[in-house]
């Protein structure tokens, strides 16, 4: 921001119109034969964000995405998933009595 770039996908600050021009331009030059788009940059993204830690929503909003979505798609990268759940498998379950 302090150099004027307000986009996060840009070319020396100025923003990109055609996209997949220059993502085919990338792949080119890297020589890959893959036909992956500048979408799998997103996931990517939001599967390392998820990762880190870092509060869910500011995540959701950095990415463009709801909250229930980030979590129903990449939740299961979060440090943080089904805690509650496991800190409960370590709590002391009650005596039961058998039967039989």
């Amino acid at each position: 921001m302090a150099h004027g770039i307000t986009n996060v996908i840009h070319y020396w600050g100025r923003s990109l119109t055609r996209v997949h021009a220059g993502w085919q331009s990338i792949r080119m030059e890297v020589g890959t034969k893959r036909r992956d788009s500048p979408h799998v940059l997103r996931h990517s993204s939001a599967t390392l964000f998820m990762a880190s830690g870092e509060d869910v929503a500011m995540i959701a909003g950095f990415l463009g995405m709801s909250t229930d979505t980030l979590m129903d798609t990449y939740g299961h990268h979060h440090p943080q998933f089904q805690e509650r759940v496991a800190q409960a498998t370590l709590k002391k379950q009650p005596n039961r009595k058998r039967t039989g």
